[in-house]
């Protein structure tokens, strides 16, 4: 119980602290974008903010994971996760092919360039040096935690470190162009706008993919069944005697998998050995493997 509510803490700690930040980084983001008339940091803007409203809804949910089961949601509220990551995959989705049509807008009729250099010169190293600093700080708290929505923020700020990383190179680029009178400079926030997007991409189909195969009971993977079911057999022989088939039906949703796991049990025993034997069975998988919900079906001789 302590190492779960442990895991709780710091889970929540994380979401905390990363909302806190997205949110100042959101207000800068767009206070810059609107200063120096940026594309690019206009996109990025905007999917901070998505990102920060996503983020407080992820905190609403994390309660919502510690209520007890309800009689009308008997498996609890674990689907939300998975549909958050859908719904965030939509929406990344949106933003950046909506990003990719501007910035070719931009690019075939260009305006005159951003407005404050310096802005967003000072707005791009604060970007990457912060991001960087709490993307590490956020992969070493959060080792051995079981949460998709963090490693789904891990992808996130992977991606937004190499995006900074681009404005960094980018508009101290761009103003070395304009003050050596070279003309391109004007293409070059379109582009790093256009490469954003293009980058951007890949994260919203990662999480509709993800996303869409928990929402449909996907299978953990034949690993995990492999694993549990090797765990079961086992825990009966070395524990109780009994050798037999087992097979598993397993489906994911978010951080919890539920598993219905049959195995074989001598014709002979009585109900009372066979309940002792599911019991301590339950038991020892809740401790193997913390993230499976179980229902545990003892059968007599071969009936599988």
């Amino acid at each position: 119980m302590t190492s779960k509510l442990q895991h709780d803490k710091k889970e929540k700690l994380i979401f905390v602290v990363i909302t806190i930040y997205t949110l100042i980084y959101v207000i800068l983001a767009i206070a810059t974008s609107l200063i120096t008339k940026s594309l690019t940091l206009a996109i990025d803007g905007s999917y901070g903010l998505l990102d920060l409203c996503l983020l407080v809804f992820s905190l609403v949910i994390l309660k919502k994971f510690k209520n007890p089961n309800k009689k009308s949601y008997n498996f609890g509220h674990f689907k939300l996760e998975p549909l958050i990551n859908f719904i965030q995959g939509v929406l990344i989705l949106s933003i950046c092919l909506m990003g990719i049509i501007i910035s070719l807008q931009e690019i075939i009729h260009p305006s005159e360039g951003i407005k404050d250099y310096f802005a967003a010169i000072g707005f791009s190293f604060f970007s990457f040096l912060s991001i960087l600093i709490l993307w590490i700080w956020v992969i070493f708290y959060s080792r051995g935690l079981n949460s998709p929505m963090i490693e789904s923020d891990k992808i996130a700020f992977k991606v937004e470190c190499i995006i900074s990383a681009g404005m960094v190179i980018g508009f101290p680029l761009e103003l070395f162009m304009l003050n050596n009178n070279i003309s391109f400079y004007i293409y070059i926030d379109s582009i790093m706008a256009l490469c954003l997007c293009l980058y951007l991409i890949k994260e919203p189909v990662i999480l509709l993919k993800d996303a869409i195969g928990d929402l449909l009971d996907i299978s953990p993977g034949l690993e995990v069944e492999q694993a549990i079911l090797k765990e079961v057999n086992l825990f009966l022989k070395n524990q109780h005697h009994v050798i037999g088939n087992s097979k598993i039906k397993i489906r994911k949703s978010g951080r919890k998998s539920f598993a219905v796991i049959y195995y074989e049990v001598e014709n002979d025993l009585d109900f009372e050995t066979i309940q002792a034997i599911n019991t301590s069975l339950k038991t020892h998988l809740e401790i193997c493997f913390p993230e499976v919900d179980g229902i545990y079906c003892p059968h007599l001789g071969s009936a599988f």
